[in-house]
């Protein structure tokens, strides 16, 4: 399918954080992200016991050591939040412009989005805890034939999206957002697949994952993820 202008093409589902390579250094912090349960364990309602994921970054902003992170299930009332991930997902060149705001309208934009909560879409949303703020977000969705997105591949494969706000990119926070969507969405698809520039970092990320390119259209690369077993979402060294 054609692509918006302006160039170069628009990808909305391709940011993620791929600077995990770069975690290690004497000033960082720990880490700690609770993940909040996506489903219940027990006929009486009780939740599962929070699993722990500490890990170290490089380069941090944070003055808080032991700064707490929680990732919960996206809600229809996440949807205003979605829309500014939509936005933050647009991938800019180093040196381009920032696109407009008004371009997640374009219906072939809105579409990732647009009345989130269907049957088929699955999310999650990455919460700061000492501020509250929700600071990151990862979901997928379904598209059919006739009206595919920029990585389609079949009705059954949802298409990935992740963004983070920019002041929380490059701490590993987006790939730890991204490995909890991986190890979800593989209890209910067979796969996934995603759009990314050839020109964006984050690809070398999704190939880690287990992610591998299907097909090239100019600088556009579309990318899919087959889940075989748990081990597909461990980063591969």
């Amino acid at each position: 399918m054609s692509r918006l202008n302006p160039e170069p093409p628009i990808h909305p589902q391709i940011y993620a954080d791929y600077t995990d390579e770069k975690i290690d250094s004497a000033d960082s912090e720990t880490l700690s992200v609770v993940i909040l349960p996506f489903r219940t364990v027990s006929a009486v309602g009780r939740i599962r016991i929070f699993r722990y994921l500490r890990w170290r970054y490089s380069k941090s902003n944070f003055s808080k050591p032991n700064r707490a992170y929680v990732i919960r299930p996206l809600t229809k009332l996440d949807e205003p939040f979605l829309w500014e991930m939509l936005y933050q997902a647009l991938y800019v060149p180093e040196g381009s412009p920032p696109f407009p705001r008004e371009i997640v309208s374009e219906p072939e934009i809105a579409k990732y989005v647009c009345g989130w909560g269907r049957s088929g879409d699955l999310g999650f949303v990455l919460i700061d805890e000492a501020s509250g703020l929700s600071v990151g977000a990862v979901w997928i969705r379904l598209f059919g034939f006739q009206d595919p997105g920029y990585g389609y591949v079949d009705d059954l494969i949802p298409e990935l999206s992740i963004a983070m706000l920019p002041g929380y990119r490059n701490r590993g926070l987006g790939t730890q957002l991204l490995k909890h969507m991986l190890e979800e969405a593989a209890e209910q698809f067979s796969g996934l697949s995603l759009s990314v520039s050839s020109e964006n970092p984050a690809r070398r990320l999704y190939e880690r994952l287990g992610f591998s390119i299907i097909e090239v259209d100019g600088s556009s690369l579309k990318m899919l993820l087959k889940f075989r077993h748990r081990e597909t979402i461990v980063d591969r060294q």
